[in-house]
Parts: C-alpha cells; sequence; structure tokens
C-alpha cells in the first residue's frame, strides 16, 4: 500500500511541476486574472518556513475588494503553510506584482486566534469558511492588498 501511496505522491508532483511550468509565466502576464469574473489565478511568492528559499505557486483566488480569498483541499500543500509563516506576501495579478497582509487559517487552529486581525466585515464569512474547511481538513487564507 505505502509502495502506491508514494507512486501516486511521485506522479502528482511531477504533473503540478509541469502543470507549473507552463502556467507561470501566463498568470505573470495576467491571463487568467480576477477580473470580469471574481475569481481567478494568481502567483504567490512564498518564503520556505524551513529553506528560505522563494517559491512561486500558481493558485485559484476570490477577489473582494482588496480581499484575496485562497486555499488548498491538499493537506500536502506545502505553499500554506509556508505562508502561514510570514506576515507579508507578493503575488501577481493581472500582469503586476502586489504586496498584502496575510491572514491564514489551517485546520489543527482556532477562529479567535487566526481571525483576531481581520476586519469585522470579513468576520462572518471568514468563520463560517473556517468550520467547514476545519470539518474537511482543508487551509485557507486572506491576503488583504496593501495599497500601491
Amino acid at each position: 500500500m505505502l509502495q502506491v501511496q508514494d507512486t501516486f505522491s511521485t506522479v502528482e508532483s511531477l504533473f503540478f511541476k509541469n502543470l507549473n511550468r507552463i502556467a507561470k509565466p501566463l498568470i505573470k502576464a495576467g491571463i487568467g486574472s480576477p477580473g470580469p469574473l471574481p475569481t481567478g489565478l494568481i502567483l504567490l511568492e512564498t518564503i520556505g518556513r524551513k529553506t528560505g528559499r522563494r517559491f512561486e505557486t500558481p493558485v485559484v483566488a476570490s477577489m473582494f475588494g482588496k480581499y484575496l480569498l485562497i486555499g488548498t483541499v491538499r493537506n500536502r500543500s506545502q505553499w500554506i503553510k509556508n505562508l502561514a509563516a510570514q506576515r507579508d506576501v507578493n503575488y501577481w495579478i493581472k500582469g503586476k506584482t502586489r504586496t498584502a497582509g496575510v491572514t491564514v487559517f489551517l485546520p489543527g487552529g482556532d477562529f479567535a486566534s487566526q481571525g483576531a486581525d481581520l476586519p469585522p466585515l470579513l468576520v462572518p464569512m471568514a468563520k463560517a469558511l473556517f468550520l467547514f474547511t476545519r470539518s474537511i481538513g482543508a487551509s485557507f487564507a486572506i491576503l488583504q492588498t496593501r495599497d500601491q
């Protein structure tokens, strides 16, 4: 059973590595960004919490004004764990790089401590999403774009 799981992980890793190789330059150019529709692709730049290396990860994002909601259902995703170790993050959207503050919600945490810095208007939505994602073991983050 372990060998099948290892093989799946290797195939999955190779799939996303090759997909990202194609997607990254397109997303940096603004293709697929949220715009007319509130949901699209951004390129997130995270710093490895152990290695200090810079990573670029395409993620689906939904825009709510100057806030972006991003998430993952893959509990092996390292980008969300790296993001949780950062206070600010850079990302590419509509062909431009932007900076945002970060609030990450991991399934093992509690909402009160993780959501303490959210503006009051976002708290009900974030709390409902947190309860749902925690029940399925998923993670999400809210990015607050800095004025530029």
